[in-house]
């Protein structure tokens, strides 16, 4: 999903709960990658767990806490593409 089409789904006055998904890439291509994004009143927030631990403020473990923009798919966690 595009970024834009995204924005038009939040809503500033509710909380929202959104799940996302995307393949992973190869040679992992036949899984899917599933994340959370939440929306608390505006305030959006996504939450992955990723194979790999991260030294980000907010990673607990494997647990990640805004890693990634809402929209970005799995791919651009491992190539930045």
């Amino acid at each position: 999903m595009k970024e834009a089409e995204f924005r038009k789904l939040v809503k500033k006055d509710l909380y929202q709960i959104f799940l996302f998904s995307c393949p992973t890439p190869i040679p992992c291509n036949i899984a899917l990658h599933h994340w959370f994004v939440i929306n608390k009143k505006g305030k959006i927030s996504r939450w992955d767990v990723l194979d790999w631990t991260s030294n980000k403020k907010e990673s607990w473990g494997h647990l990640n806490k805004n890693f990634l923009r809402p929209t970005a798919g799995f791919k651009k966690c491992i190539y930045g593409n």
